[in-house]
């Protein structure tokens, strides 16, 4: 009878997403995925420090010396499908929960078993953010102020439509009414209309929209019309910011959050268009805005290397030095097997069937107290990650931080291989059909054929 079953009679997987884009999910406490979610003490140690930095008392007044843990500005940095996004989209919801309880109890619930973290939640109960999330991987060409802002921007305008900040687009509309009634208007669209193919409307429209090339034809032309360069005024950060939580506090509104996604691939394809200091010096600097004790700013940002790494591999060990003083750093919990664990739910029947494979089951058992599985103390049990072999429960995770890839992960291989895995008889040829180590080095090998020291291995 045993060998009529399939491996889905035994155990099955928690329903999951291997990848999440920050953008592409309402962060609300009741989307199924905040549901699904695989929260372990690791992670909720990571909750509990972010909260507590927006939550806490205390603050010092020099933002470069404050203590990590007062800290407004975190650095998350993790490989490819260990869970950045997931988790930034799970603190996004659970700071959209302030000021509602309903969706307060809700995110109790889920962290019920952490005291800690339970704590500040109650902490939330007056609080209201406006979230700004931003995935960042595509937006290179843009300069991290102007990210900032235009994010916020449009954030603000969902709630205040007809919000008007005094930012330097909002400044280049004001003198570009005032160059339309003056003696030069004639000139100025002239110069527009043959060098740059746009009309005084236009480029005001687009200026209206926070267009960065419409910011640059708009000091171009006047360069060009009037013959000498117009004096920029800064677009200052700090003070749009501030100037937002003024206009947001009639709403109810006590704090922003802005969190941020791919920020490594960001920095690698800004490089590319800005010098790598100015955007770190930017990205210092609204770090220190966060850490003042009058900000109400949270900022969190996912890289999948530490900063220091990143910037070592450039030699920009100066700038770390400059960094670390600004951010709280975390090394995100690494998807180990135990965690990994954590999507399987073996059935009632498990012991049972597997007593007809006692032996081969005892020999599965030695491997795991040889690889040093274990969980609380305790080595973990076969059924924890069945059908894996514990060769491959053990790699996964290590492979996956080597050479995974934003498609291909740990738990990627989970939901393609192992899912798929479950429609098969349990057992063939008189042993238990286990999903072996080959499988998931033939999974990785695209992103080992990428590497140059793999193609040699493989020669």
């Amino acid at each position: 009878m045993t060998g009529k079953l399939l491996i889905k009679d035994v155990t099955n997987l928690v329903a999951f997403e291997p990848a999440i884009k920050l953008q592409a999910i309402s962060a609300d406490l009741r989307n199924p995925y905040f549901k699904d979610y695989i929260l372990t003490q690791d992670l909720a140690d990571v909750y509990e420090r972010i909260l507590s930095s927006i939550l806490g008392t205390g603050w010092g007044s020099t933002a470069s010396t404050l203590p990590a843990e007062r800290r407004r500005s975190h650095l998350i940095s993790a490989q490819y499908g260990t869970g950045k996004s997931y988790f930034l989209m799970i603190l996004s919801a659970l700071l959209n929960a302030g000021g509602d309880p309903t969706r307060l109890q809700t995110a109790k619930e889920k962290f019920r078993a952490f005291r800690e973290v339970h704590g500040l939640l109650s902490q939330l109960s007056d609080k209201k953010f406006l979230i700004i999330q931003i995935s960042a991987e595509d937006k290179g060409d843009i300069r991290f102020r102007e990210l900032l802002v235009r994010s916020l921007l449009d954030q603000v305008t969902s709630v205040l439509p007809d919000v008007a900040f005094s930012n330097e687009y909002t400044e280049a509309i004001s003198q570009l009414e005032g160059v339309e009634s003056s003696s030069i208007g004639q000139a100025f669209a002239q110069v527009l209309d043959e060098q740059f193919e746009t009309s005084l409307q236009q480029l005001r429209a687009k200026l209206g929209r926070y267009d960065r090339d419409g910011l640059h034809t708009y000091y171009k032309a006047w360069e060009r019309a009037i013959g000498r360069k117009l004096g920029r005024d800064v677009l200052d950060v700090e003070t749009t910011f501030q100037e937002a939580l003024d206009l947001l506090e009639p709403k109810g509104y006590t704090h922003i959050a802005v969190l941020i996604d791919e920020l490594t691939t960001y920095l690698n394809a800004s490089a590319g268009h800005h010098s790598l200091a100015e955007t770190l010096g930017e990205l210092q600097a609204f770090a220190a805005y966060c850490n003042k004790p009058t900000s109400n700013c949270l900022f969190v940002a996912a890289m999948h290397v530490s900063v220091k790494d990143f910037l070592q591999d450039r030699s920009q060990q100066r700038d770390y030095d400059k960094m670390k003083g600004r951010f709280d750093e975390h090394a995100f919990p690494v998807y180990s097997s135990k965690l990994l664990a954590g999507v399987f739910r073996p059935k009632d029947t498990f012991d049972e069937v597997m007593e007809g494979h006692r032996d081969q089951v005892e020999d599965l058992t030695d491997l795991i107290e040889t690889f040093e599985m274990v969980d609380d103390g305790q080595p973990m049990r076969l059924s924890a990650f069945f059908p894996l072999h514990p060769a491959a429960a053990y790699y996964l995770p290590r492979i996956s931080r080597e050479l995974g890839q934003a498609e291909r992960t740990s738990f990627g291989f989970v939901d393609e291989v192992v899912r798929q895995k479950l429609a098969e008889p349990l057992v063939e040829e008189q042993r238990l059909n286990l999903v072996t180590l080959d499988q998931v080095f033939d999974y990785f090998l695209p992103a080992m054929e990428q590497k140059e020291y793999y193609l040699q291995v493989i020669a």
